[in-house]
């Protein structure tokens, strides 16, 4: 998993667009992708993809909204992961 720093649609999509394709989207993960390995000429490709897609997008700096902590119905907290 590659943490992109932006949504992962964005990313996804963007990178489609130049023939390179990656993972689905993970929920828990709103800005990784799955990247998996390929041969020398396709992680070739990719490189030069995802420089170019991480150069041209507008999107910078996103923070996902964390979702509200769950509790008990006595008001104690989940534990953390």
């Amino acid at each position: 998993m590659l943490d992109a720093k932006r949504p992962t649609k964005e990313v996804i999509d963007a990178m489609a667009a130049r023939n390179v394709y990656i993972g689905r989207p993970w929920p828990v993960w709103p800005t990784h992708v799955r990247i998996t390995v390929g041969s020398q000429p396709e992680m070739q490709a990719f490189q030069e993809a995802f420089q170019a897609v991480m150069k041209s997008s507008s999107t910078t700096g996103f923070v996902p909204s964390l979702p509200k902590r769950r509790s008990y119905p006595d008001g104690q907290s989940w534990p953390s992961v």
